[in-house]
């Protein structure tokens, strides 16, 4: 529900906003860090051609499978290029620190609004290739026509349970369901570490 704000961070009174809930010693550093990258703080984005801009890389599909969908000048959020596809398959890998939080960032849009097609993002932190859980965000109904920006939290495990500290994150980011006819764009895919 906080990242409802993001549309309106270009407010300079939202943005001012941010930053003052920002600088808050008494709200959690994943909290003050999210307020940050929404105030517009510059930071290292850990997805490489996030926006698509350049031919490669280009994300993989499910399980570092074939790509289901095509980079297209059609639509972007962020420069001219954007992925494109009925049912869109996308996946994104990143080496992350060990007990690190990370907020993942995306914008997604589909060219009508659906009645049975919905978008879902799954992160899978992972220990020697081995998945300690999944956070998902399913079944997402977009509004038809309009850039939406999502976001999700991870925490990468340092391994003090299982002995094995989490040495890659998986991000998923896929729609299901969607009419031949209807067309999911995804752009500006970002991962920030926020503490």
């Amino acid at each position: 529900a906080l990242a409802a704000v993001v549309p309106f961070a270009d407010d300079p009174s939202v943005r001012d906003e941010l930053r003052k809930q920002a600088a808050d010693a008494e709200l959690p550093s994943v909290l003050r860090g999210m307020f940050r990258i929404w105030a517009g703080e510059k930071a290292v984005n850990l997805i490489a051609n996030g926006s698509f801009e350049a031919e490669s890389p280009l994300p993989c599909g499910w399980q570092k499978g074939k790509l289901v969908g095509r980079r297209t000048d059609t639509e972007a959020s962020d420069g001219r290029f954007s992925l494109a596809a009925r049912e869109l398959m996308s996946e994104f890998r990143f080496t992350p620190e060990a007990g690190r939080t990370y907020l993942v960032m995306y914008d997604v849009k589909c060219s009508a609004s659906s009645a049975e097609g919905k978008f879902n993002c799954r992160i899978t932190p992972c220990g020697k290739g081995v998945a300690r859980t999944h956070i998902g965000t399913y079944d997402i109904s977009l509004a038809g026509g309009e850039w939406q920006t999502l976001s999700g939290v991870v925490t990468t495990g340092a391994g003090t349970k299982s002995g094995i500290p989490d040495d890659e994150v998986v991000i998923d980011l896929y729609g299901k369901k969607y009419e031949p006819d209807e067309t999911v764009w995804l752009d500006n895919v970002r991962v920030y570490k926020i503490d």
